[in-house]
């Protein structure tokens, strides 16, 4: 909330239906953070949550990304303890509205002021915040994009599933790594036949063929864990002649209401 009068702080607030009618009333919602003691006005845009239960949000009017999480579950933020500056513009040249967590611990945030952008925070020494030059990566720039997306002020995030593989020997099993988020389903096709990619909108494009001829094809299913990871293995048959041959896998991850497909992967079996 973001008042520009009344007696309501800037800031979070947290609303609960206790007694379950529907409807939050007096005494069913509290403040939940609410900074004090900041160099300017603030505005708040926006609200994400990551998998660690942490809450990113930004403050335009302090050039700032907070970063907050009730590590004691009494249901507020304790500003000392609980709350910090995930990342602070270096200049007031920098206008960060929406802001969207990434499965793999990355934030995307939509920041218009100069140059519209496309800005990712992802905090690579693990020290809680972003405070190198390279934790600020810029995903797009309307400057040199080829298509200008101007004042953006909001943002949706859905990442595409991505596949890789290690060694393929015969006789021995293929391990597959997928990394998509977490709770995802994963149904994948092994196979040697690919195709020109093929759009499905709005699920992806399909690279792998799967109506053959196939030398060998095999399917897999199974669910993403933690942070988006799920590592699978599949067994590559005994076969001489399969040797030097390509072997290629797809899957289509998601859930029933937000299903895509991955990536193409795959190398020559030895």
């Amino acid at each position: 909330d973001i008042p520009s009068s009344g007696p309501n702080l800037k800031g979070i607030y947290r609303a609960d239906d206790v007694n379950g009618n529907g409807v939050v009333d007096a005494g069913e919602w509290s403040v939940f953070f609410a900074p004090s003691g900041l160099a300017n006005t603030a505005f708040y845009w926006g609200l994400t949550q990551a998998l660690d239960g942490s809450f990113y949000f930004a403050d335009t009017g302090n050039e700032r990304v907070w970063k907050v999480r009730d590590a004691n579950g009494d249901g507020a933020i304790d500003a000392q303890t609980e709350a910090l500056v995930y990342w602070q513009a270096a200049t007031d040249t920098t206008s960060i509205w929406k802001c969207v967590a990434e499965s793999n611990g990355g934030l995307l945030c939509a920041e218009n002021e100069g140059a519209d952008r496309l800005l990712r925070l992802v905090d690579l020494d693990a020290s809680g915040a972003i405070d190198q030059p390279n934790e600020v990566q810029t995903v797009y720039d309307e400057t040199v994009a080829p298509l200008a997306v101007g004042n953006p002020r909001s943002l949706a995030m859905a990442q595409r599933p991505t596949l890789s593989v290690a060694l393929l020997q015969i006789g021995q099993p293929s391990f597959w790594n997928m990394k998509a988020t977490q709770g995802d389903l994963v149904a994948a096709w092994c196979s040697t036949g690919t195709m020109a990619p093929l759009s499905i909108a709005p699920f992806g494009e399909i690279e792998l063929s799967l109506l053959g001829p196939d030398v060998f094809g095999q399917f897999y299913g199974g669910v993403c864990g933690t942070l988006g990871f799920h590592a699978f293995s599949i067994g590559v048959p005994n076969d001489q002649a399969l040797v030097g041959t390509a072997f290629y896998a797809q899957a289509l991850v998601g859930t029933a209401f937000r299903l895509q497909t991955s990536t193409l992967a795959g190398q020559m079996v030895k």
